[in-house]
């Protein structure tokens, strides 16, 4: 069971979605070729090759329906946080039952059968027994593999980072004068409510995360990490502190300050970033990865 709670990538490109809705059109009509069900060994060969692609093609385009139409239609359930490997796996099985219940809506047209309860159990019971072992086997081995790619990269980077950190423990230099001109300046956070702000110094600032219409600015003062909730908008942030190269926007969501990484983790659905001070990991999305890398490295003065 815990290999079905390990995380899994939701929001994947839609050429993804497209390249696996045809990987599987394929697999059915080599499969149908192959075993013959619905009646299909009655049928002559020219008849057999244009049923199967048929009973393909909507294959293709009710995976296509599950991959685009769906998280449409439920954003709240497809969320990347809460997505594992055993939900991907029912999503793909409810599919499959989607594909089992219009082969039958089709199947008079195709085959001359008639619809019944039986028929329809048996179409389902042909289509899941068809596809349920595919389907699991092709997205355990994306989540292992996606695994141990996110897993080495996240342990590579975050070898260099302890390295570095160690190395500054024992060269702590007073700050020359420049670094000081620069902690003298103050980050102006301002809400869309009247006299609502917030006045920061760069190094105190730790974190910006969306919530619905408002962000949570976590800060460091009084010698622990808080926050406060303001009404505004993450374009808004990102605006406000492109002056300062230590703030990086890794996930729609979520504004870090790179200078506050402690630790880097990986799974499946990309990198984790842990903040000193802040309890919770904060994701990087999975197109960001290397940007994040490149700007982390060059601010942290880490050579590769």
């Amino acid at each position: 069971m815990n290999i079905f709670r390990q995380k899994f990538p939701c929001a994947v490109s839609w050429k993804s979605r497209l390249l696996t809705a045809l990987l599987f059109g394929v697999f059915i009509i080599a499969f149908l070729l192959a075993f013959k069900p619905f009646e299909l060994d009655t049928l002559p060969t020219g008849r057999l090759v244009f049923f199967c692609s048929v009973y393909g093609f909507t294959t293709f385009a009710c995976i296509v329906f599950v991959g685009f139409i769906i998280p449409k239609a439920f954003p709240s359930f497809y969320n990347e946080e809460t997505w594992t490997t055993g939900k991907q796996i029912i999503v793909i099985i409810g599919a499959i039952i989607l594909i089992g219940s219009v082969n039958y809506l089709i199947s008079p047209l195709m085959t001359g059968a008639d619809l019944s309860l039986g028929k329809f159990l048996w179409y389902q019971g042909i289509t899941v027994l068809g596809g349920i072992l595919p389907v699991t086997i092709y997205i355990l081995i994306r989540q292992n593999s996606l695994l141990m790619k996110f897993e080495k990269q996240a342990s590579i980077l975050e070898k260099k980072l302890q390295e570095k950190l160690d190395q500054d423990k024992k060269q702590e230099a007073p700050p020359t004068g420049e670094e000081k001109k620069n902690e003298l300046t103050v980050i102006e956070l301002r809400g869309d409510y009247q006299g609502e702000k917030l006045m920061l110094l760069p190094e105190e600032l730790y974190l910006i995360a969306a919530a619905n219409n408002y962000v949570k600015v976590y800060f460091f003062k009084n010698e622990k990490v808080s926050y406060s909730i303001i009404r505004t908008t993450m374009k808004k942030v990102e605006e406000v502190l492109q002056r300062w190269p230590d703030f990086f926007r890794c996930h729609r969501a979520y504004i870090i300050n790179l200078d506050k990484v402690q630790h880097i983790e990986g799974n499946a659905q990309g990198y984790r970033v842990r903040l000193r001070g802040v309890e919770e990991p904060v994701p990087v999305s999975r197109n960001l990865n290397n940007e994040f890398s490149d700007k982390l490295l060059a601010l942290r003065n880490i050579i590769t």
